[in-house]
């Protein structure tokens, strides 16, 4: 007989806490990729980072990618701040999830 699996996850992704500059030094910010159902299988996530800061000059470059190992549901993501000393207004970073390399989880 097949076992057919008709199970499915729903990725997501939320703010665990904001960065901020600051002295003596910055605070990073964070976000949590969340599984709803864990995979049996390594699965990478993506996604993109947009807003009013600009990665490289308001935050240090990070891969736009997460692993999750099999079994996994959760992952942060560490979004580190630079301290710039540019007197400038409050800046947003936007995490969006783009795409995975398992089919079962949108």
């Amino acid at each position: 007989t097949t076992i057919k699996d008709n199970d499915v996850s729903v990725a997501s992704v939320a703010l665990v806490s904001n960065g901020s500059e600051g002295s003596p030094a910055a605070t990073s910010g964070t976000f949590k990729i969340t599984l709803s159902n864990a995979s049996s299988t390594s699965t990478d996530v993506s996604f993109s980072l947009t807003g009013t800061a600009t990665e490289g000059d308001d935050y240090t470059a990070i891969s736009h990618t997460v692993t999750f190992a099999a079994g996994e549901t959760e992952k942060i993501i560490t979004i580190p701040v630079l301290n710039d000393a540019i007197i400038e207004g409050t800046e947003t970073v936007i995490a969006t999830l783009t795409g995975t390399t398992n089919p079962k989880i949108t």
